[in-house]
């Protein structure tokens, strides 16, 4: 190895200090960074020393007279020593297993050190107390290992497991912080369930149309499914759609319901998930009824509270729907207003319970017109044709 020992600055024979050159001022530098070693690894030998001196050393390739023209390394004594130095990385398997299954639990080793070393791993399963399994291989400077093992779940208990992988100390190794890693691990019975939760179609439908049917399923199992999921209705089977759905997941699977040939009135439409050997057949299958209703049309009046109003007063316009004979709640009513001048105002609303949507309205004859004023009422509702009319009113001075 290359040290300082050209014009070294040092204490002289006899007392005090003088300038010298030579092996006699550069082995001085090589043992005391030795020493600076053995402060750090008191435990090396003089062998691992020795290598660590080597190791840390800079290349001299720069220079250009040395005699013998061999380039040894230049002693560095700023490096700081690692020595023998290995870390359990990670330790890696699937999150979860049945009993009885064989689980591959990969546990990964490095060599942080600067010595070629043999690493000796262990594998506990720290719930349980067992250990499942030693392995040793050597790990250049430098390098890493992935170790596998293979966990027989058999006789292990219903749990959440924590598998934790200790790779032993070296000779040396004086940082065993990072010499352990684990995992975990769920180990459950494993099943098959799926469940209808929901069946939702809109009330009421118009016989003869389409209709959009969901059906909400969940996968309550432990296994991805590829889960048959069938709609039925008073005909028989509407259609059968087969998601696939991660365990613990869930879908919402829609349908077009064809309502064509069914009788008006109440209707039952069923939704059911099957997969095999499901372990709870009462959760799979829900039902929604919705009513079937054929398209008639709204029949609308309007009326006002006076026929005439003077300038300024306010007019009350009441619009009554009804299917023919009794009053329809919840229609969307439109009011338009149309002045003896042309002018155009407009309200919405929604019947109440009696079939009514009223509105008010304040008559100024000076900037809308003297004389007759129409308001049409327009009604609306889904399954029902629109119904229309018109009634008038006076406006005077």
């Amino acid at each position: 190895i290359m040290a300082p020992g050209v014009g070294i600055y040092s204490t002289a024979m006899g007392g005090g200090y003088t300038t010298m050159s030579g092996t006699s001022m550069a082995c001085p530098h090589v043992a005391g960074a030795a020493a600076l070693i053995m402060a750090d690894h008191p435990t090396w030998t003089p062998a691992d020393v020795r290598a660590e001196l080597l190791a840390t050393a800079k290349p001299t390739d720069f220079v250009t007279d040395d005699p013998d023209g061999i380039h040894e390394p230049l002693l560095n004594v700023g490096a700081a020593p690692v020595g023998h130095d290995l870390a359990a990385t990670a330790v890696s398997a699937q999150a979860s297993a049945a009993p009885g299954e064989l689980v591959v639990v990969t546990v990964d080793i490095a060599n942080q050190g600067t010595f070629d070393d043999t690493a000796v791993v262990t594998l506990t399963d720290l719930t349980d107390g067992v250990v499942i399994g030693t392995a040793s291989a050597a790990i250049t400077a430098g390098g890493s290992l992935a170790f596998p093992f293979v966990w027989d779940t058999a006789s292990a208990s219903i749990n959440n497991h924590t598998l934790a992988a200790e790779v032993a100390a070296v000779a040396g190794e004086t940082d065993l912080s990072d010499n352990s890693a684990s995992t975990a691990i769920v180990l459950q019975v494993a099943v098959h369930d799926v469940a209808v939760n929901s069946v939702a179609v809109a009330d009421p439908v118009v016989a003869g149309s389409t209709a959009s049917v969901s059906v909400a399923v969940a996968n309550i199992g432990t296994y991805n499914e590829t889960v048959a999921v069938t709609l039925s209705d008073a005909n028989g089977v509407v259609a059968t759609q087969s998601p696939t759905i991660a365990a613990g997941g869930s879908a919402v699977v829609t349908f077009n319901w064809n309502t064509a040939g069914l009788a008006l009135g109440s209707q039952a439409l069923t939704a059911t998930a099957a997969v095999a050997i499901d372990a709870n057949t009462l959760n799979n299958s829900a039902t929604a009824t919705t009513t079937l209703i054929e398209v008639s049309a709204l029949v609308v009046t309007v009326s006002t509270d006076k026929a005439s109003y003077k300038s300024g007063q306010y007019a009350t316009i009441t619009a009554h729907v009804t299917d023919g004979s009794a009053p329809v709640a919840s229609a969307s009513v439109a009011i338009t207003i149309a002045t003896p001048n042309g002018k155009l105002y407009s309200g919405s609303a929604l019947s109440g319970a009696s079939g009514d949507a009223v509105f008010s309205f304040r008559t100024n004859g000076k900037k809308d017109g003297y004389g007759t004023y129409t308001a049409t009422a327009d009604a609306s509702k889904s399954g029902y044709d629109a119904g229309s009319v018109s009634a008038t009113f006076a406006v005077t001075k």
